[in-house]
């Protein structure tokens, strides 16, 4: 069959490997299985050039974590606090119980910088528990197998280190 035509996504949005993207919660959360009494996932990962290696991850936290509700958020690195107070509030409360973060990079500026006040203000207004694995988007499991030293240090940088200083 001959290809579509190209779909054109927002900066940041909701992306969910059963239910498809979404720009709206409102919307997102009545087209799910989305249970109020089970504990609610908030993630942050790269949108662009990266939303494709990033894909598995989503779909392997979904699959493994039955039981939870996931609002899996992709972002550009530019937008992400907007993104965070979008999808991770509800009419003004916090809807998720906590966050993984699968960016690189600090969560106000990206690869950019950016001032980290408003980061740590919205962490405190969010109030949940923050986890950061560092994700492997430039190299292969084997190659991270085969290697010594485990994380290089770029990775350590920009996977460890930065999202650190964002407390």
């Amino acid at each position: 069959p001959e290809p579509g035509e190209p779909v054109e996504h927002p900066e940041y949005g909701i992306y969910h490997p059963h239910y498809g993207y979404s720009n709206s919660l409102k919307e997102f959360i009545p087209s799910t299985s989305f249970e109020a009494a089970n504990p609610t996932i908030g993630v942050l990962f790269w949108g662009g050039m990266h939303f494709d290696q990033a894909i598995p991850v989503i779909n392997a936290l979904v699959d493994k974590l039955k039981g939870y509700n996931f609002i899996p958020v992709y972002v550009d690195g530019i937008h992400t606090l907007h993104a965070m107070r979008e999808y991770f509030f509800l009419d003004g409360k916090v809807i998720v119980d906590c966050m993984i973060n699968l960016l690189w990079f600090r969560l106000n500026g990206g690869p950019f910088g950016g001032d980290p006040k408003p980061a740590l203000e919205l962490l405190v207004k969010l109030g949940v528990p923050v986890f950061a694995p560092p994700p492997m988007l430039m190299r292969e499991i084997e190659k991270w197998e085969e290697s010594e030293m485990g994380l290089s240090p770029i990775e350590i940088i920009c996977a460890v280190i930065w999202p650190e200083l964002d407390g």
